[in-house]
């Protein structure tokens, strides 16, 4: 005589489908984690990596002249360079003399032996309202009117803060023994390089959701427990070792 199932069995039966179900949903949402936290550090790189490429080229090329005697020089930082304070974000702007635009393109106003001339071009960095790292650049005759060909171009988001700090030389032997913020410089001329550090917070929510502090350079940064993933870049670049 055949027998059905008893109702037991099919509670049993049916608990052991619902653990298998919990467990099959369980590894789903640990891979979606897993993918969306692979997504997030690989776009954190690229960010970060690409805004730290557009600041080094500006900063080894500022200062640069054609005639390195001509006792005129171009200053390597411009004016607009300042401390941000505590808890604020820096501006960090750097100039140099250079026979190629904001784009990179070639000068087309020409001297008497068919060469570009050599206009002013100034790149300033800070971050902006939408937490962008933002880009501005000016270029111009020195002295002249200058044309802002970029307008505060951002370079990436999620930036909550930008810092920086400028190694200067006080003593006179070509090594930079301090670190100093905007504006505390002894002697502008003698800032050798440029030390930034940027915190970056990523997208979606997938990181730590406590409170945690980062250092920024000298700056202590707590931002909001939101879960963001974020990550601290820091790169020191000398001043002015690329021709243009």
């Amino acid at each position: 005589m055949k027998r059905g199932f008893v109702l037991t069995e099919l509670l049993v039966a049916g608990l052991i489908a619902s653990f298998v179900v919990l467990g099959l949903v369980q590894m789903a949402a640990a891979s979606s984690r897993s993918l969306q936290l692979v997504e997030a550090l690989s776009a954190s790189q690229q960010g970060g990596r690409f805004a730290l490429d557009q600041v080094r080229d500006a900063i080894m090329g500022a200062g640069y002249q054609p005639m390195p005697w001509d006792s005129a020089a171009v200053p390597a930082l411009g004016a607009s360079t300042v401390d941000g304070g505590t808890g604020a974000s820096d501006v960090l702007t750097v100039q140099q003399l250079s026979d190629r635009n904001c784009f990179g393109n070639t000068n087309p106003v020409t001297d008497e032996t068919g060469e570009p001339v050599f206009y002013l071009r100034e790149s300033t960095f800070e971050r902006n309202a939408s937490a962008n790292l933002a880009h501005t650049c000016f270029y111009g005759p020195p002295g002249g009117v200058m044309v802002r060909q970029i307008n505060r171009q951002g370079l990436v988001q999620g930036v909550e803060s930008f810092q920086v700090l400028y190694a200067e030389d006080r003593d006179g032997d070509l090594r930079p023994e301090t670190r100093v913020r905007a504006g505390n410089w002894q002697n502008i001329h003698a800032v050798s390089a440029i030390e930034v550090g940027l915190l970056l917070a990523g997208n979606p929510e997938i990181g730590d959701d406590r409170s945690t502090s980062y250092m920024v350079l000298d700056e202590a940064v707590t931002p909001a427990s939101d879960g963001h993933l974020r990550r601290v870049w820091r790169a020191t670049y000398p001043i002015g070792s690329k021709l243009r």
